[in-house]
C-alpha cells in the first residue's frame, strides 16, 4: 500500500494497492495503467511522480482510458497533509474533490 499526496496542496488523496488507487474512506475510485491513474469511468485523473505525489502535468492532453468495475473496498489508513508540498512549476492538483459548504468532500467519477 502506497500513500499518495496531491501535488500541489500536499491533501492527502488516498492509496495505492497495486493497480488500484483507494480513497480515505476505502473506495476504489480508480486504477493505474502505468503511472497515469483513471478514474473508473475511463477520464484521466492524474499521473504519479516520484511513487509519492500524484498531479496532472499542465498543457499535456492525456487519453481516456479503458471504463472498469469498482474492485472491493478496502481500508486505506488516513495520513497527514504534507506541509512542504511538491510545487513543480508546469504540474497542478489531480481533481479528486469539489469543495462543499463543510471543506473538501469525495468527487464522484461515475458519470
Amino acid at each position: 500500500m502506497t500513500p499518495l499526496w496531491r501535488m500541489y496542496s500536499g491533501k492527502f488523496a488516498g492509496c495505492r494497492v497495486k493497480d488500484r488507487m483507494y480513497d480515505v474512506q476505502g473506495n476504489n475510485i480508480g486504477y493505474f495503467d502505468g503511472t497515469i491513474l483513471y478514474a473508473l469511468n475511463g477520464q484521466c485523473i492524474g499521473e504519479v511522480y516520484r511513487n509519492r505525489w500524484i498531479g496532472k502535468r499542465v498543457n499535456v492532453g492525456y487519453r481516456f482510458g479503458k471504463p472498469s468495475a469498482a474492485a472491493v473496498s478496502m481500508t486505506c489508513e488516513p495520513h497527514d497533509d504534507q506541509e512542504n508540498p511538491l510545487q513543480i512549476e508546469a504540474w497542478e492538483d489531480s481533481v479528486f474533490f469539489i469543495k462543499g459548504r463543510l471543506g473538501l468532500q469525495k468527487r464522484i467519477w461515475d458519470n
